[in-house]
């Protein structure tokens, strides 16, 4: 029996978002776009979550529900890519949704342009919950315009330079071909894991376009990722990345891209590391200290102004007024 493909993996991992869930669902199954997989992963929820999934199951034989312990947005989404049957796929977050055209618009151009990697807009919205007045940066709308079909590397270079390079899968497209011919995954068991895969997708991409249009909405809620302060996780989340990247990329005369970014995670790991209470501080000295020295070294954003920011946090607040938004 020949096994079925599909033009699209729609990969949803599901953490206890009972309250979203139905309407990101059924944003996918309402699509113009019709041949294509859904794989949910649910990641150890402890609400209704799993109960939902399964009242979907039933009615709609193209839906797969894998499930695993609690192990982060990261695992789950390793687990989907391994079980995808998609030429493309594409990960949603479960508190989020599609517009109808999305998957057609995004599938058709791939197709048409043979792409590795589409790149588009989103719109962002605030979920009943939160306080509209906490400052998030909502902005999924890029800059520029970048209506050509490049190479990875070059447009990468376009976008960080515009400022409008985001991390987050959930505005990309990709070809499941790439990720296996060179082997990218999620990190695992860290949260800010999309800042490597993303950033690598871009770097081994032949084809890459951006669709200028908003074809996806982020709800803005309390006690998701974005909106959540855990200060040690997220400082060693960092950590974690800026040592993959600056061991994977910082070669000896690094692109622009490739040190920009390194800057930016730089800032990163030491805006969270002032963030942590006095015995988090402590045991994680040694960590900060090696990574200072690799940022001076570097000279990430100059020596003096580095050296500022290493070591006064509230300095680099008052600098970053002056300066344009590095993320």
């Amino acid at each position: 029996m020949v096994e079925k493909t599909y033009g699209v993996t729609i990969i949803i991992p599901v953490y206890n978002t009972e309250k979203y869930l139905m309407e990101c669902i059924n944003s996918v199954l309402n699509q113009t776009y019709k041949n294509y997989e859904i794989i949910i992963v649910n990641d150890g929820s402890t609400d209704s979550s799993r109960n939902i999934i399964k009242n979907y199951l039933n009615e709609h034989s193209n839906m797969i529900l894998l499930e695993q312990e609690n192990e982060g947005q990261g695992s789950a989404r390793n687990k989907a890519i391994n079980e995808a049957k998609g030429k493309y796929i594409y990960f949603l977050d479960s508190d989020d949704y599609i517009l109808p055209t999305t998957i057609e618009r995004l599938y058709n151009t791939c197709e048409e342009n043979e792409l590795d990697l589409i790149l588009f807009d989103g719109d962002s919205f605030y979920d009943e919950d939160i306080d509209e007045n906490i400052k998030i940066d909502k902005r999924y709308h890029r800059n520029e315009v970048y209506d050509e079909v490049y190479s990875g590397e070059v447009l990468l270079e376009k976008l960080i330079e515009n400022n409008d390079f985001f991390v987050s899968p959930c505005l990309y497209m990709l070809s499941k071909k790439t990720l296996e011919t060179h082997n990218i995954f999620f990190p695992e068991g860290i949260i800010h894991e999309d800042e490597l895969f993303t950033f690598e997708l871009f770097k081994y991409s032949k084809k890459v376009k951006h669709l200028n249009e908003v074809l996806f909405m982020r709800r803005l809620r309390k006690n998701s990722t974005m909106t959540s302060i855990d200060a040690i996780r997220s400082f060693r989340g960092y950590a974690f990345i800026f040592y993959e990247f600056y061991k994977q990329y910082n070669r000896a005369l690094p692109d622009f891209a490739t040190k920009k970014r390194l800057g930016n995670l730089y800032v990163k790991v030491i805006i969270n590391y002032n963030l942590l209470d006095s015995k988090d501080k402590i045991e994680n000295k040694n960590e900060i200290k090696a990574i200072k020295k690799i940022g001076v070294k570097n000279k990430y954003f100059g020596k003096r102004l580095g050296y500022i920011i290493t070591h006064t946090f509230k300095i680099y607040k008052v600098l970053s007024n002056f300066k344009r938004k590095l993320i």
